[in-house]
């Protein structure tokens, strides 16, 4: 999620650093919770038109109306499903 919020910044700021400066944080600490999946979207609160794009960008990749991404969370589900069985079978 961390790359689709970047993403979003990048297009609605012009720059990561516009996006912090926007966003009240230092540039590295931004980079740092992106990379890391710790930014917190409480941090876009007062900033309507960027949660209204990310929301729109975390549809896209995440809703049902994209076949790849609906492709990769049937994949994911599968797999938790066979690890799900792995472990079952370990344990009899």
């Amino acid at each position: 999620m961390g790359a689709v919020v970047k993403d979003v910044l990048i297009r609605q700021c012009g720059t990561l650093k516009a996006a912090a400066i926007e966003l009240g944080m230092d540039l590295g600490q931004l980079s740092r919770d992106l990379d890391s999946g710790d930014f917190k979207f409480k941090r876009l609160d007062g900033h309507e038109v960027l949660k209204v794009a990310i929301a729109r960008a975390m549809y896209g990749v995440y809703g049902d109306d994209d076949p790849k991404a609906r492709k990769r969370r049937v994949i994911r589900r599968l797999r938790e499903g066979l690890e799900e069985l792995a472990e079952i079978e370990g344990a009899a």
